[in-house]
């Protein structure tokens, strides 16, 4: 995707349907136009935006002094993006806690019945045990490594 900017301000995606000269008149169509008609006009194409796959949860991609740039967010900013992945985690976390309920609940029923138990509810706990210390036993919000309930709730 092309980016143009207009007098080298925040690049946009595509060129504008119509644009207002200073003198009032307007220009449509400006696809049609060579780079040379476009530059008078204050148009100039810029070269694409880079690939945010790469950047690290702390960067952002900024045009700065008529390019782009990969900055690293201020302190504040940091703090306010790992606060708001903590609660995703938290609520991630809580979903999984909610699907072992049906586990819980059918252990609960074998032994009401006297039923020799098929779950093992020692595993279940420990699982959600360690569900429940995610936040407390790991420090970054963008790279959790969740418990496996088939290891016993280790995590890998």
């Amino acid at each position: 995707m092309a980016y143009y900017t207009l007098n080298d301000q925040n690049p946009i995606p595509n060129l504008p349907k119509r644009f207002r000269k200073e003198d009032g008149t307007t220009v449509t169509d400006l696809e049609s136009l060579d780079s040379a008609a476009l530059g008078a006009l204050g148009f100039k194409a810029v070269p694409d935006i880079p690939d945010g796959g790469t950047l690290k949860w702390y960067q952002a991609i900024t045009w700065q002094a008529g390019q782009w740039e990969i900055i690293t967010l201020d302190s504040s900013t940091q703090n306010n993006l790992k606060g708001d992945k903590w609660l995703e985690i938290r609520l991630q976390r809580n979903e999984m806690i909610s699907l072992m309920s049906p586990k819980i609940e059918q252990y609960n029923s074998e032994v009401r019945r006297g039923i020799t138990p098929t779950i093992d509810i020692t595993k279940v706990d420990d699982y959600i045990e360690n569900l429940r210390q995610v936040p407390q036993t790991q420090s970054d919000p963008f790279y959790i490594v969740w418990p496996d309930y088939d290891n016993g709730g280790k995590g890998d």
